[in-house]
């Protein structure tokens, strides 16, 4: 599971929602159809010049295998 890649202006949150990553390595029709994203970077007072904030996913929900 690779998150995608997002861009926000300083002092505006960003919604990750649940949906923007990408998976590789299933098999026949095993599929994630959601998890939850976090980044320290979504807050609206994330610092400045510190990014790319590295995103993560976790709670994988919805799959099938």
């Amino acid at each position: 599971m690779t998150p995608g890649n997002r861009t926000k202006t300083y002092g505006q949150a960003l919604a990750l929602g649940t949906t923007n990553f990408s998976v590789s390595g299933l098999l026949n029709n095993d599929r994630v159809t959601g998890v939850t994203l976090s980044s320290a970077g979504a807050s609206a007072t994330a610092a400045v010049g510190v990014s790319p904030y590295a995103d993560s996913g976790e709670f994988a929900h919805g799959f099938r295998f």
